[in-house]
């Protein structure tokens, strides 16, 4: 059995004829195929928008940390989450901000009172309920902490300086130094394991340092950074490049 609507719009908003509030809601049904399609616009916008200024601010992070040479960003993909999150959960709400700046806010919030009271197909019958009060429920649950999240992400990366490693880590920590000095062995590894234990070819650069410390190149960085990265180590410790297949293969330093 379907639910009850909520309590219908009411007959007379800010001075309107019952003949106006009828045609505009009949208008309404029409705008919901436009409305959808400025939705997935906006969230397609979005998503590549808040991405590539996530990306860039984490680029000028990195360059503005005071250390000149090469520097590592971290893993793309992390750009990915709150602009995805963001564009399932807000694009509905930016499509009527937007709405409301042309047509006015008195005939979007008509028209999300006319959208709660649609009848909606679900597996369990005909129901009735607020997608945009969902959508805010879930954004705030949701999208939120992602956005939180992502932002304490942003100055994560790599220096090399003329005398160490800087490694930047969450949340605007201080960074984790490693010395040249302290380097006691350079190795390249040539891939790492996927499903059913299938080799994926993904070289990545591991150094050892005194002490057990170790660095490794974060994953997913380009290849011609991955070569810049050997260049420059072995350009400022002088130490052979050594191979292994996997991370595990590397065998255990010497004490000393």
């Amino acid at each position: 059995m379907s639910q009850r609507p909520p309590n219908p719009i009411p007959d007379h908003p800010e001075g309107m004829t019952r003949e106006q509030l009828d045609d505009l809601q009949a208008g309404f049904s029409h705008r919901q195929t436009q409305i959808g399609m400025c939705v997935i616009v906006v969230a397609i916008a979005f998503l590549f928008i808040v991405h590539e200024a996530m990306a860039a601010t984490s680029r000028a992070l990195a360059m503005s940390d005071g250390h000149d040479g090469l520097h590592l960003l971290a893993q793309p993909i992390l750009w990915w989450f709150f602009p995805g999150f963001g564009a399932i959960t807000l694009s509905y709400e930016i499509t009527l901000l937007l709405w409301s700046v042309f047509s006015g806010r008195r005939i979007v919030g008509l028209y999300t009172v006319w959208a709660s009271q649609q009848p909606k197909q679900t597996k369990q019958g005909i129901r009735y309920y607020d997608s945009r009060k969902n959508m805010r429920v879930i954004s705030l649950f949701l999208t939120l902490p992602a956005c939180i999240g992502t932002s304490l992400a942003l100055n994560m990366h790599t220096s090399f300086s003329s005398d160490a490693i800087r490694s930047y880590g969450y949340a605007f920590a201080s960074p984790t130094l490693y010395n040249y000095a302290d380097i006691r062995r350079i190795t390249l590894v040539q891939g790492r394991l996927g499903k059913h234990n299938s080799f994926i070819e993904d070289p990545r650069v591991v150094v050892d340092f005194t002490g057990g410390r170790r660095w490794q190149e974060p994953d997913q960085s380009p290849q011609s950074l991955t070569e810049l990265t050997l260049r420059t180590l072995s350009d400022k410790t002088k130490l052979p490049v050594g191979h292994a297949r996997l991370r595990r293969d590397i065998p255990a330093l010497p004490p000393g």
